[in-house]
């Protein structure tokens, strides 16, 4: 798998892919990934219709859906870790 671009966007980073016949767009958040394979056919073949295919209104649904899974994973820590858990350094005697 290589890299063939990059769309530019100002909340997440989105990375496009290529691996034999198919394409993989990642979207990236510092807390999430989401992640869609397309395969190449007749008219998406190459970065510039990938990059039409993802268009606006695309690039927002998929940050809508960011929403609830960064809740969902942040629920599952809080539950997961303990209250006296923090984000402190170990002390160093």
């Amino acid at each position: 798998m290589r890299i063939i671009g990059e769309i530019p966007h100002p909340i997440m980073k989105i990375t496009v892919f290529k691996l034999e016949n198919r394409f993989n767009v990642a979207f990236e958040t510092p807390e999430c990934i989401q992640t869609f394979k397309i395969r190449q056919v007749e008219g998406i073949d190459n970065f510039e219709d990938i990059k039409a295919l993802i268009d606006e209104n695309f690039i927002e649904i998929v940050a809508q859906r960011f929403s609830p899974m960064i809740g969902q994973i942040s629920s599952a820590l809080a539950g997961f870790l303990s209250p006296d858990q923090d984000d402190e350094f170990d002390h160093i005697i």
